[in-house]
């Protein structure tokens, strides 16, 4: 059984507090993501929609991509060894969801609804 955290223990990311203290974190864990997949800056500042400059605040919906794209990371960790895990995001794939393009392409092209699918489709496999 999975333990998930009450509703009201999540932080609310609309809060610009809650981004102020969390957003750090999150931006180390996202260029470190980005660094272990291999992504360019330009294809980094496309999943990000845009890295904010030095002391930004990043916004609810940066937010919310972090933390779809460490869901993916650590989906992949459980799923996949580490060469495979590390460079799944950038294969081809042929499933339907994908039709021959990259995950990352997928993404990139579908924004933050592709973005969710991803992850879902991810989580849905280390049940």
């Amino acid at each position: 059984m999975i333990d998930v955290p009450p509703l009201q223990d999540l932080p609310d990311l609309s809060d610009p507090a809650a981004r102020q203290r969390l957003g750090p974190a999150a931006l180390r864990a996202f260029y470190r993501m980005m660094q272990t997949w291999h992504i360019s800056d330009v294809d980094a500042d496309l999943l990000l929609v845009g890295i904010p400059a030095d002391g930004r605040q990043l916004s609810e919906e940066q937010m919310l991509r972090i933390s779809y794209l460490l869901g993916i990371w650590k989906a992949l960790r459980m799923l996949f060894s580490g060469p495979l895990a590390e460079g799944w995001i950038q294969t081809e794939n042929k499933g339907p969801l994908y039709n021959g393009a990259t995950p990352l392409q997928f993404i990139i092209s579908g924004g933050l609804p592709a973005l969710e699918q991803v992850r879902l489709r991810l989580d849905s496999m280390t049940w």
